[in-house]
């Protein structure tokens, strides 16, 4: 038998929204700091909206790359990871 602290499978979590202050402002960079153990895997996501709520007429999420976020500029931002481990 084999006895793991780690369990199998996924989940994410949203952060709060975060605002600029000013509409039309480009978010450019998330940067982490952390360890995951073998099998596990981090993604980040973010999603922006020149509204405080998010709702429709926000961007669809995207995947920051690298450091780099690749949402479009806009006053609110938010961003979601997900962690997933076998």
């Amino acid at each position: 038998m084999r006895v793991t602290p780690y369990l199998e499978g996924s989940g994410d979590t949203k952060s709060v929204v975060f605002d600029a202050g000013v509409a039309g402002t480009p978010w450019t960079e998330l940067a982490w700091q952390g360890e995951t153990p073998d099998g596990t895997n981090v993604r980040f996501e973010t999603r922006t909206g020149e509204g405080p709520d998010p709702d429709v007429d926000w961007s669809s999420w995207s995947d920051v790359v690298g450091s780099a976020i690749t949402s479009p500029a806009g006053r609110y931002a938010q961003y979601r990871v997900t962690l997933t481990s076998s």
